[in-house]
C-alpha cells in the first residue's frame, strides 16, 4: 500500500483498492448465418449486436485480466 500512496497512482474513490473491475459491452457487426445463431448475439438491452467482457484494471489504467466473452443475448440474462 506504501507503494502505491508513494506512486500517487490510486483510485479516487477507493484509495486503499489495488484493482478495479467493470463489465464492457463489446460491439460487433450482424453475425452471418440463420437468425437462429444470429438472435444469440443480440442484446435486448442495449439493442446491439455484440459480446459481454468483463475487464480488471490496476491503478495506472493497464488491463491485468480480460474473462472469456459472453454472447450478448447471455449477458441481459
Amino acid at each position: 500500500m506504501q507503494a502505491l500512496v508513494e506512486s500517487r497512482f490510486r483510485f479516487k474513490n477507493f484509495p486503499a483498492a489495488r484493482y478495479a473491475m467493470d463489465v464492457t459491452f463489446q460491439r460487433t457487426n450482424v453475425p452471418t448465418g440463420a437468425y437462429e445463431e444470429k438472435k444469440l448475439y443480440y442484446s435486448g438491452k442495449h439493442s446491439l449486436y455484440g459480446h459481454e467482457v468483463e475487464v480488471s484494471v490496476v491503478t495506472n489504467g493497464f488491463a491485468i485480466d480480460c474473462t472469456k466473452f459472453y454472447k450478448g443475448s447471455m449477458s441481459d440474462k
